[in-house]
């Protein structure tokens, strides 16, 4: 079973204030959690390149819109 936590970086560092996400795995286990992080991760990307582009398609077609009402 995998343990997940936080750990504060300031037990090493005192004036640090940031966070680490810590994994810990059995060997069995650790593949499959990759292979899940690396899919969460490319559906992550997946979905902000077709936010920004498609966010921008949608602009500029509700500014012809705009304008096409205007005249």
């Amino acid at each position: 079973m995998a343990i997940a936590h936080f750990r504060a970086v300031h037990e090493l560092q005192p004036y640090s204030a940031k966070l680490y996400f810590v994994i810990r795995a059995s060997p069995e286990r650790r593949g499959t959690e990759m292979s899940l992080l690396l899919t969460i991760a490319l559906i992550a990307l997946v979905l902000t390149v077709v936010w920004k582009h498609f966010y921008g398609l949608a602009r500029f077609a509700g500014i012809i819109l705009i304008l096409k009402g205007l005249v």
